[in-house]
């Protein structure tokens, strides 16, 4: 409750000075668009929650989105380049969702990286997991939940069956699943989830503009850092120069937050270390020449990941590049960064 009560009166703090006196504070230099909209919009450049995490604003702004016909190693998914405009700012989390960090929300650690440390990505978690997370997140600080999610299933981790979530047995093999009212054993495997809309405040996940907006930070190559992916930005296959010949070219496993450099607005890890869920559904880009604030699709093929991952080579994690996966599947190279949308005062 402590820890709670002084990160809001730093929050508090930050949002009664002038951004340039808050520079000091910071880990970066933001970029003249983030001072105007932390200005313009009256919030702080940075804000910590109750749970300690950080967020950073992302400036409204218009950005070509997907990849130029002679990018290296593009895809034909990536698209024809095209406007899209975000609308409102919103604050991105400066950092994956540690597993510590999960621990203190859902009251366990599904991740298979233990040996990772606290400080690493929680993975191995399915995308309905990553929304309840969020739910479960703003209803923490006091905020708007952005999703309704009805009827959840989750797999039974001893026997795989698929059973309701409320359940404190498996009916099938008998195992124990909960300890008072957190869930142990088990990933929410189906359930029927609605996007409460951009309006809300609370936590959720980033749409897939959203991220690809906040990856690229007001750059236009292939990475955030300029036309290539070097050892000392990410971590991802091939970032460490091997021991000895035919020894290891990568950690092997994901690695605690800020081990690399932060891109230009303040955030870390967007390219490597693991992969993120995004809100949308995946297809192909619809043929726009401009959208504005996109939500993605109403159908589609699984759910959209970003970023590439440590067991990924440098091209897999370029700004544009796009993954899909189902909904119920979790990996031990996925995890998920939240954002929030800036509410305009009434």
């Amino acid at each position: 409750m402590e820890r709670r009560r002084i990160a809001l009166c730093l929050c508090l703090m930050l949002a009664s000075t002038q951004a340039d006196e808050a520079l000091a504070e910071l880990w970066w230099k933001p970029t003249r668009t983030q001072i105007n909209a932390s200005d313009s919009f009256h919030v702080p450049v940075a804000i910590r929650n109750g749970q300690g995490m950080e967020l950073i604003l992302a400036p409204p702004g218009n950005f070509l989105i997907g990849s130029p016909k002679n990018e290296r190693d593009r895809k034909l998914n990536e698209g024809t380049l095209h406007l899209v405009s975000i609308t409102r700012p919103f604050y991105v989390q400066a950092d994956e969702v540690s597993q510590a960090e999960w621990y203190e929300v859902m009251g366990r650690n599904p991740s298979n990286l233990l040996e990772a440390g606290d400080d690493a990505p929680v993975e191995s978690i399915s995308w309905f997991d990553a929304v309840v997370f969020c739910n479960k997140l703003s209803i923490l600080e006091g905020l708007e939940i952005c999703y309704r999610v009805e009827n959840m299933q989750m797999e039974c981790h001893f026997c795989q069956n698929r059973i309701s979530v409320h359940e404190k047995t498996c009916p099938i093999c008998g195992a124990v699943l909960r300890t008072s009212s957190r869930p142990i054993y088990g990933s929410i495997q189906s359930a029927r989830v609605t996007f409460l809309g951009l309006g809300r405040n609370g936590y959720r996940l980033p749409t897939e503009a959203e991220w690809e907006y906040a990856c690229r930070a007001e750059s236009i190559t292939a990475y955030s850092f300029g036309a290539q992916l070097l050892p000392e930005h990410a971590n991802f296959k091939g970032s460490l120069p091997p021991p000895d010949p035919g020894g290891s070219t990568d950690w092997g496993t994901s690695v605690p937050g800020r081990s690399y450099e932060a891109n230009t607005w303040g955030v870390y890890d967007m390219h490597g270390n693991v992969e993120e869920w995004c809100w949308d559904r995946y297809a192909h880009y619809p043929e726009a020449a401009r959208r504005v604030d996109p939500v993605g699709p109403d159908s589609g093929d699984g759910r959209i990941k970003r970023g590439g991952n440590w067991g990924k080579a440098s091209n897999y994690c370029r700004s544009a590049r796009r993954e899909h996966a189902p909904a119920a599947l979790g990996f031990p190279t996925v995890g998920l960064r939240v954002v929030r949308s800036v509410i305009a005062e009434e």
